[in-house]
């Protein structure tokens, strides 16, 4: 992952077991614990939304984006398809197979770094964690399962979000 660069697509499968649950939820998370670290997941970080909404937060503050208005239940016991994309004028959220508006809490489109998961000067050192982040505080985590997890280095297209789900929709029962 240290060679990922400033372009970057998480693709994961999840359902929560969680289904009282309006909490934010981590489906990947990244870093070097409370120094630097990244999340995708589900519900309100840094005050985005305080719905169930997926979001995306990479590299401390450079860009925090959710999906605008959220969706009212993601912890509802069902299968679900999530993807972030991560790159410079390329950050999008898919769910379902379909893309969803986006707004920044931080950040912009234009936001970029220089290595996506490299979030030191010592790459090497940067964890990833399904369901968790890396980082102190023990909130977070993800109560389900979660078991397919794609990290590309690049931004995959609509088209590819869309191939992804289809292939394995009949697996998950959408």
């Amino acid at each position: 992952l240290q060679n990922v660069g400033s372009f970057a697509s998480i693709d994961c499968w999840f359902k929560s077991s969680d289904v009282n649950s309006e909490r934010f939820a981590i489906l990947v998370g990244w870093g070097v614990g409370s120094n630097g670290f990244s999340n995708f997941g589900i519900g309100n970080w840094f005050s985005a939304f305080a719905d169930e909404s997926i979001y995306t937060g990479y590299n401390a503050t450079s860009a925090i984006y959710s999906e605008r208005g959220g969706h009212s239940k993601y912890h509802d016991g069902n299968w679900h398809h999530a993807v972030t994309t991560i790159g410079p004028n390329n950050h999008r959220i898919y769910v379902d197979g379909n893309e969803v508006v986006r707004v920044f809490s931080a950040g912009a489109d234009t936001n970029s770094v220089s290595n996506v998961f490299g979030l030191t000067a010592n790459p090497e050192n940067t964890e990833v964690y399904i369901g968790a982040r890396p980082a102190g505080g023990g909130s977070g985590y993800f109560a389900g399962e979660i078991p397919i997890v794609k990290i590309y280095n690049r931004v995959l297209t609509a088209a590819e979000v869309e191939q992804n789900f289809n292939a394995l929709r009949g697996r998950f029962g959408i």
